[in-house]
């Protein structure tokens, strides 16, 4: 019998071609892990995908000219197969023709694979080196240089800028070329944020809308009327600044490979103005502002949701009398007989708003809660429809976060010879890829014999100046005080809209109206029509969701803000502070510190800010408490909204009403965008601070130990990055409660657990993710009231479940209670809780016990669902997405995450998002300690002091600039200081020089 020829022989070659193919592609694949550039480590589900689209491109014409060849001759009659034994060995030998084939073409595939890889490589290294900045080359010729001896770039071993010059307009054009180098598209997208130009390169829904809120905001219009009448100084800083960005794109090698991946065109970039950058600087000093948020949310559940003026205040309560404030009214030389008459008086203050409230109600038609009202999972998602520029980057990016707070401590006296200063601050901007900050040096010297000015801290690009930092004989930091420092007021147009009415109810004024239009990407323009009041410009026309009554009548409200208060007349000189900051010198008549505290106290005008500062020289610890802060009629609180006929109006504004404080009597001064004076003190700061819990664990914290023992470096540095919740101390009573309770009926496991609570000594484990989720689940407490899902106002919660709580640490020498009516309010609220979450309790005759049952409930449910075992850092991570490629594919090539952020009541904060739905899976956040520093000038064994910073990511906001892209992000999850160096104290790794064309 005829054998049958085996035609699986001839394919054999494809056998070796597709395993020459596969280890090809398996050292393609581990290419961005040998080699320098790293883009996609953190994406396999793209390289994967890369792998099968080359794989099935580069074998498709191989295989298919195999294929076509093979057919086509073995349809030949002289290659067709017999069956005649003896012709056999003919016909093999005839059709060894095919295996001589496919090895040529298994060699041409593999040399085609190697010529395809060559180009590869070439291309991404010319992509490399388009859009790498180079820092190591030389630039000449540089119009916008003054100074003959030219500007140095030096770069460290972390590749953080050293700028050196022989003149101030020098450094701010060289910090403008570092910034353009490292952080372009972050400095240009912050650009078009402020001035309402994001619609020009993105045209989407979200970006239109945030044009058009900054555009009715007008902080391009402030920027404009400011610029003229600041200071000569101050403008040459500004415009160094400025050509250095504008120089920089005219001579610039590369373009930013973000602009290459949004087809972000050249035409699309217009020159940078002085404007420019203080219009970012405006776009930060809003974000920092006061109660932007919390007096809308008052005016919502007043005049939309129909609540009472006393029930609001009751469910968003003010910062309680007897909370943590950092210092008392006395520490500030207030006649302590005046102190009582001055609390008195914002005791009244806080209690005329529930008649105000009615009042207006009356007048705007709102008789009652609506017929039917909108839900929302949290305040903060109510709050995204207002503020398009919050609701907008979040979308992008998450650049801006609804949480402004940043921790800082100072401590002296005692066993120390210098003081030590930490802070880290959560500024109310989300974390980003790059980062917020920008960490640099700048120098200059008059002369080179002369003593030079310098300092090494953060920056923000697009904006010259240092907001926080190190000079060789002091430190300071900068923070949001959280003062208000903005008002909202009701307005009742006349007939047509053209003006408003007056308090007799007759024609008051017409509004001014300007026409902006906002450019499109791929769409037609669109014209607004923006109104302004005397009270500043009706945003409300801004709000994505349209702010109405309960009778969904839309209402109109202008915002007013010490940050467009008078800007024609009353320009804000901030600018000026951050220019001067690092400069600060001894004088005739004033030492270091004094001159830097006339410089803060005077300079510094929107929003109020703290400021702290330590000197290494004398050892003097300062606090300056600067800023505008309006001048309200005697019995205006500024918690809600008024109406906008004249009747309330701003007198000014005090200014700097805490110019300087010499901290020499306290020996622990601690601040977390906490109430900054207690009761007594004669201005109204404004109601709506950051939480106590934070500050006041800092005092205990440091107070206890230096009980023990002499403070020391690690001392410091472990309260700055302290994880302990500290509301913890305010639930202890009531986990005291819920443990001796024997009708409640708590299970086992849960019981345990309450009691693992109480002697839990705040250590990072399973215990904290249980507390976050028991708090979460008491915060359901609202939502037949409400609407809200999730009331994440901890002080509510804890006046509802402990109505006889005082304050754990009564430092004012003050008490608050809850009055009875209060009560009884809250215990119907927890019997609607249960009876709407919990339909399986008797709620029948619970009276005073309601709150308590709905506490076990909410404390076996979340016990239930993470146990204590579920550790907080694999159940909350916070995202660090890329400004560009959020939520596109590249968003796994650019994006990161942490879970060293701790939550919203640690004192390195980090707060979650609200859970979405009833999930409880997972917590989700955006936020954290975006830049951290500590001074310890205490000399160490053998050292002079420590000086640290630490931001997350790195230096550039280019991913393809080898390590620089996250450079800082392991020292970041290991919460391991960088050093903060001054000239002689670093090594050049890099080094640029910028020279003038008058050489």
């Amino acid at each position: 019998m005829a054998k049958k020829f085996d035609f699986t022989k001839l394919y054999r070659p494809i056998g070796l071609l597709f395993l020459s193919f596969l280890v090809f592609y398996l050292t393609f694949f581990l290419y961005a892990w040998i080699d320098s550039i790293w883009p996609f480590r953190f994406c396999p589900g793209y390289w994967a995908f890369c792998v099968l689209v080359q794989f099935m491109i580069m074998t498709l014409i191989p295989l298919v000219a195999f294929t076509v060849l093979g057919c086509f001759y073995l349809r030949r009659p002289r290659f067709r197969q017999t069956r005649d034994v003896n012709k056999i060995a003919t016909s093999a030998n005839r059709l060894a023709i095919f295996k001589y084939l496919g090895i040529a073409l298994g060699y041409f595939v593999l040399f085609f694979f190697f010529i395809c890889l060559l180009i590869l490589v070439v291309l991404v290294g010319v992509y490399h080196n388009v859009t790498v900045p180079q820092q190591s080359r030389d630039v000449f010729g540089l119009g916008g240089v003054q100074s003959r001896n030219g500007i140095n770039l030096e770069r460290d071993s972390n590749n953080m800028v050293h700028v050196t010059a022989s003149n101030a307009p020098d450094v701010a054009y060289g910090l403008a070329f570092a910034h353009c180098q490292d952080r372009f598209y972050q400095m240009d997208l912050y650009r078009r944020i402020a001035m309402g130009w994001l619609s020009e390169i993105d045209g989407s829904d979200r970006s239109i809308q945030s044009d058009i809120f900054m555009r009715t905001l007008g902080l391009n219009q402030s920027a404009i009327d400011d610029y003229p009448l600041l200071s000569s100084d101050a403008q040459a800083w500004l415009s160094a600044y400025a050509r250095g960005v504008n120089d920089y794109m005219s001579v610039r090698p590369n373009t930013p490979w973000e602009f290459y991946m949004n087809r972000y065109t050249n035409s699309a970039y217009r020159a940078w103005t002085p404007e420019h950058s203080l219009a970012i600087l405006k776009l930060v000093q809003f974000t920092w502002s006061g109660n932007f948020n919390m007096e809308l949310l008052r005016g919502y559940f007043s005049l939309n949701r129909g609540l009472s003026g006393a029930r609001i205040s009751e469910l968003l309560p003010p910062f309680p009398i007897n909370g943590y404030s950092t210092f008392s009214a006395s520490d500030l030389d207030v006649p302590r007989i005046l102190i009582p008459q001055n609390a008195a008086a914002e005791a009244n203050r806080i209690a005329n708003e529930a008649a105000r409230v009615d009042a207006l109600q009356a007048k705007m038609g709102v008789t009652g809660p609506p017929t039917t009202a909108s839900k929302y999972t949290s305040l903060e998602v109510l709050t995204s429809f207002w503020d398009a520029t919050v609701n907008t980057v979040r979308d992008l990016a998450s650049v801006i976060s609804l949480s402004t707070s940043t921790s800082t401590f100072i401590l002296q006296g005692g066993t120390r010879v210098a003081p030590m200063m930490g802070n880290s601050m959560t500024d109310g901007w989300s974390l980003s890829a790059p980062n917020f900050y920008y960490p640099a040096q700048i120098k200059y010297a008059l002369t080179v014999d002369s003593d030079s000015s310098q300092a090494v801290g953060s920056t923000i690009p697009g904006i010259p100046g240092m907001f926080s930092g190190r000079a060789p004989s002091y430190a300071w930091s900068v923070s949001p005080m959280n003062a208000d420092v903005m008002d909202w007021f009701v307005m009742k147009d006349n007939a047509d809209g053209s003006g408003y009415l007056g308090s007799d109810g007759n024609f008051r004024s017409n509004y001014t109206i300007r026409s902006e239009v906002i450019n499109v990407n791929g769409r037609s323009p669109i014209t607004i029509k923006v109104r302004t009041s005397e009270f500043g410009p009706v945003l409300t026309d801004a709000f994505k969701l349209p702010f109405t009554n309960a009778a969904g009548v839309s209402m109109n409200m202008s915002l007013q803000w010490t940050g467009n208060y008078n800007s024609k007349t009353t320009p804000d000189r901030t600018i000026e502070f951050l220019s001067q900051s690092w400069t600060a010198r001894t004088t005739d008549t004033l030492g270091i510190s004094q001159s830097f505290s006339s410089m803060a106290s005077r300079l510094i005008h929107v929003p109020a800010l703290n400021v702290f500062y330590v000197d290494r020289i004398d050892g003097t610890a300062v606090y300056i408490g600067a800023g505008r802060i309006p001048s309200r009629v005697q019995d205006h609180s500024g918690m809600f909204p008024v109406l906008g006929d004249g009747s309330i109006q701003w007198n000014g504004f005090s200014t700097n009403p805490v110019s300087s404080v010499r901290l020499i009597q306290k020996t622990i001064i601690s601040s977390a965008g906490n109430r900054p004076i207690g009761p007594g003190y004669p201005y109204n700061w404004g109601y709506d601070f950051a939480d106590q819990f934070r500050s006041r664990r800092l005092f205990t914290n440091f107070n206890t130990q230096l009980s023990e023992r002499a403070s020391t470096t690690a001392m410091g540095q472990a309260a700055l990055i302290d994880r302990y919740p500290a509301i913890l101390d305010d639930f202890q009573p009531l986990i005291s409660q819920l443990v001796s309770a024997t009708d409640l009926q708590i299970d086992g496991g849960s019981l345990n657990n309450l009691k693992n609570l109480q002697t839990w000594d705040g250590s990072e484990g399973g215990l904290t993710t249980l507390l976050e989720t028991f708090y979460w689940e008491l915060s359901r407490l609202t939502e037949t009231e409400t609407g809200v899902a999730f009331w994440n106002r901890p002080e509510f919660i804890l006046n509802a479940m402990l109505p006889n709580r005082t304050n754990l640490i009564n430092v004012n020498d003050t008490t608050g209670y809850i009055s009875q009516a209060q009560t009884l309010r809250n215990d119907q609220l927890c019997i609607n809780a249960l009876n709407n979450i919990y339909p399986s309790v008797t709620t029948t005759n619970l009276g005073r016990r309601a709150c308590l049952n709905f506490a076990a409930q909410a404390f076996m449910k979340a016990n239930g669902r993470v146990g204590g075992g579920t550790n907080w850092g694999s159940v909350k991570s916070a995202s660090i997405p890329h400004y560009g490629f959020s939520g596109t594919v590249l968003e796994c090539t650019s994006s990161r995450s942490t879970s060293r952020t701790g939550s919203q009541f640690t004192v390195t904060q980090g707060s979650e998002n609200p859970p979405s739905g009833q999930g409880f899976g997972s917590y989700s956040a955006q936020s954290g300690p975006l830049y951290r520093q500590f001074i310890d000038y205490q000399p160490s064994t053998g050292g002079s002091g420590v000086y640290q910073f630490l931001t997350p990511m790195g230096t550039s906001g280019n991913q393809w600039t080898k390590t620089f892209y996250d450079n800082f992000q392991s020292a970041y999850e290991t919460d391991t200081g960088i050093p903060m160096q001054i000239s002689g104290e670093y090594g050049t790794v890099m080094y640029q020089y910028l020279r003038p064309t008058n050489i």
